[in-house]
């Protein structure tokens, strides 16, 4: 998919699948490859729509016990605790 996107030249469809590559390697390179095509793809994406983008790195090293980061939850997931809507 990401080499016919490439080749397609279709910017949206590459960065979408860079983003999931790098989520699912956790792969800083791959994360930095997608940010880049952000530019060419502005027009068409958000950051809202990166919704396989990796977090940011920590400020500080993660010692080998750290619990995993937690990830933002999207703006349309209920807070927990709090039963669904209807």
């Amino acid at each position: 998919m990401l080499a016919d996107a490439r080749d397609a030249g279709d910017a949206e469809i590459a960065l979408l699948t860079l983003d999931r590559l790098a989520r699912l390697r956790s792969s800083p390179a791959l994360a930095a490859e997608a940010d880049a095509l952000l530019p060419a793809a502005r027009h068409l994406i958000t950051d809202a729509d990166r919704v396989d983008r990796l977090p940011p790195p920590p400020a500080y090293p993660r010692r080998p016990n750290d619990p995993p980061p937690a990830y933002p939850r999207r703006q349309a997931d209920p807070p927990p605790g709090d039963p669904l809507p209807g």
